[in-house]
């Protein structure tokens, strides 16, 4: 099956806002999380890479890009805030809970902190289309 050219636009949408999206996250993690100094290193590009190809995979296998047409805001908010919760709780035992932090509620805020600054970063560039 061939995506339509609306449904190409909105994986592009969604691939750059969920680009955005992770640096933001790294940088907070990062500097709030572990306390430590940004350094854009080889582990921020692989993530800036595989985890936006990983946010599509999952809004495709959702359902997101079969009819763009029929769309409505309902419906994306609906679609990004399940897809949002999904892929940040895969994401957070995947990638981070191997993480060197002091104690265990910095877990919290980390995977809250994904789920926020992600499901924003992603759901206004989705209405606005």
């Amino acid at each position: 099956m061939i995506p339509s050219k609306r449904a190409l636009i909105l994986m592009v949408i969604d691939f750059l806002s969920a680009t955005f999206a992770w640096a933001l996250f790294y940088c907070f993690r990062k500097l709030y999380i572990e306390k430590t100094t940004l350094e854009i290193n080889d582990t921020f590009y692989l993530g800036v890479i595989l985890i936006p190809v990983l946010w599509v995979i999952l809004y495709f296998l959702q359902g997101t890009y079969a009819d763009i047409k029929r769309m409505y805001r309902m419906k994306i908010l609906g679609l990004t805030l399940v897809g949002t919760l999904i892929g940040s709780t895969v994401i957070f035992f995947i990638f981070l809970l191997d993480d060197s932090i002091q104690t265990y509620q910095l877990y919290y805020q980390s995977i809250l902190a994904l789920f926020v600054i992600h499901f924003v970063v992603s759901f206004f560039p989705r209405i606005i289309y």
